[in-house]
């Protein structure tokens, strides 16, 4: 078997180092069909991130073929051969190559299960030692004893959804950080179950922890006095209040000292209060037309080029 390399297995596809470990998380292995547990295209076809933040994404086959078989060659896509015509099955083995005009021939046959070889899986383990894990013991995680509240299951969430969760979870002395997938600002996120619904990774833990969040309240980081963290999942540093104090929470954690300018006419209240409306989605032109200023002034105070923390 010709010898792999992250580089020209992984990167070449834009996948990152973490990519085997969430793709195995997200399928159930079986001797026939590998059910998909991850995120559904609108198409009906399985997707995953290209890596941990929000981004471009590709099929679940696809995903499944590249780590078992390698490339695919120029001119030719993967078509489905599922002996059960499975859209969401990510059995390499229930894909094949081929191209346009093949669709309708492919569609029409009926294929046969074939088994994972050896040398598919000796390429897996390959591509998972070298993101630094094992088959088994992404399986041990992705078949864990945590355990989904049957209220979560009933409002929609996958039965496998707290295995799911703790997954992506590195516990460490203070923070519990979550290693899955993240939106921009760092926090993270998580597919309820095979749809395209997600939820952010901090409420789930709430919800796993602590139960149903109230309605009209919002869960709050509370890690340090003085600040926050995005990626934490740790129930303890988590509690609920309303929207707007949430926003006014953040403000007040990340930037509670700030350096004012001599010719301003704002208070640091109203800075404050600024920045909420801002983060609660009001428009800027909005906001500077409520406080006599200029827009750019606005613009300034909201991404912290004035009155920002004292370096």
């Amino acid at each position: 078997m010709k010898p792999l390399h992250p580089d020209s297995i992984l990167a070449a596809y834009g996948l990152g180092l973490d990519f085997p470990k969430r793709f195995f998380l997200k399928v159930s292995r079986t001797d026939c069909c590998w059910p998909w547990e991850g995120a559904i295209r609108d198409t009906g076809y399985s997707k995953i991130s290209c890596s941990e933040r929000r981004g471009p994404s590709i099929s679940g086959q696809k995903a499944a073929w590249i780590i078992f078989n390698g490339e695919i060659p120029e001119g030719f896509e993967l078509m489905n051969a599922c002996p059960n015509h499975i859209q969401t099955c990510c059995n390499p083995n229930h894909w094949t190559l081929g191209k346009h005009g093949d669709i309708k021939r492919l569609r029409d046959a009926t294929n046969p299960n074939i088994p994972i070889s050896m040398s598919q899986m000796a390429r897996a383990e390959i591509i998972c030692t070298q993101s630094g894990t094992s088959l088994a013991d992404i399986e041990a995680l992705r078949t864990a004893n945590h355990i989904t509240p049957p209220w979560m299951v009933e409002a929609g969430f996958s039965e496998n959804f707290a295995n799911r969760f703790y997954a992506k979870v590195k516990i460490t002395e203070t923070c519990h950080l979550w290693t899955g997938c993240k939106n921009d600002d760092g926090y993270g996120y998580i597919g309820i179950s095979s749809g395209t619904q997600t939820i952010s990774a901090h409420k789930a833990s709430f919800m796993l922890n602590k139960g149903p969040i109230p309605e009209g309240l919002d869960v709050l980081h509370n890690c340090d006095p003085n600040k926050d963290n995005p990626s934490c999942v740790n129930a303890a540093h988590l509690s609920v209040d309303t929207d707007n104090a949430n926003a006014l929470d953040a403000v007040k954690k990340h930037y509670s000292k700030y350096k004012k300018f001599w010719n301003t006419k704002l208070t640091r209240e109203q800075v404050d209060e600024i920045r909420v409306l801002a983060a609660k989605g009001m428009m800027q032109k909005d906001i500077a037309l409520k406080f006599g200023i200029s827009p750019s002034h606005i613009s300034g105070i909201v991404n912290f080029h004035d009155w920002n923390d004292p370096t």
